[in-house]
């Protein structure tokens, strides 16, 4: 029998070794799968907007947007008048005692809730869940236009030196940020719908 001193170290057994730590990866078809997904989501959402592009420098889409654009005018001409301007509206001009705004192309929400509906039409989820908030978002937006152009309409009356800023840098990029802010939330509430 063999004795245990200090000349006689202890052998340790695969038993007394800590068991190694366990780590864990992902797998390799998981990530070509996110891979494919995101490069899917991009793609469509090119293809779609490109669509758009195109669309929009046709004669038919000149028609349909001088009739919304004229749509906004009025609706735009009844908001001031119930906020005591006394305007009147000429097709796309909307007119009062002394000053005049136009509604023309890029004043009309188009384009951001085009780029809404983009996102939310490449996002690779149930049909069922992409129609309400498609037609919530893109009305939002079309909405919030009217308070654009109400908006502009007493900068240019009340503060001239502000409305260029507003109408080519602020209003613009309110626009893009209201579209991007709608696709989280709507995001948002797909993935709650799909926890519950």
């Amino acid at each position: 029998m063999a004795s245990r001193g200090k000349n006689n170290p202890r052998r340790t057994t695969k038993r007394d070794d800590p068991a190694p730590e366990k780590t864990t990866t992902a797998p390799a078809g998981g990530v070509v799968a996110n891979r494919g997904t995101v490069l899917r989501f991009g793609g469509v959402f090119v293809v779609l907007m490109a669509g758009f592009y195109i669309l929009s420098a046709t004669g038919w889409w000149n028609g349909v947007l001088y009739v919304y654009l004229k749509a906004n005018a009025y609706l735009a001409h009844g908001l001031l008048n119930l906020a005591g301007q006394a305007a009147t509206v000429d097709e796309l001009v909307i007119r009062s005692s002394g000053y005049a705004i136009a509604v023309k192309r890029g004043c009309d929400a188009v384009e951001p809730a085009w780029l809404f509906c983009a996102s939310v039409i490449a996002y690779p989820v149930a049909w069922r869940k992409k129609w309400l908030g498609l037609f919530t978002g893109a009305a939002i937006i079309l909405a919030f236009n009217l308070v654009r152009i109400v908006s502009l309409y007493f900068l240019g009356r009340y503060s001239p030196s502000l409305f260029e800023t507003a109408h080519l840098e602020i209003w613009p990029a309110a626009f893009i940020l209201l579209a991007v802010a709608l696709f989280s939330v709507w995001l948002r509430s797909t993935k709650r719908d799909a926890t519950v």
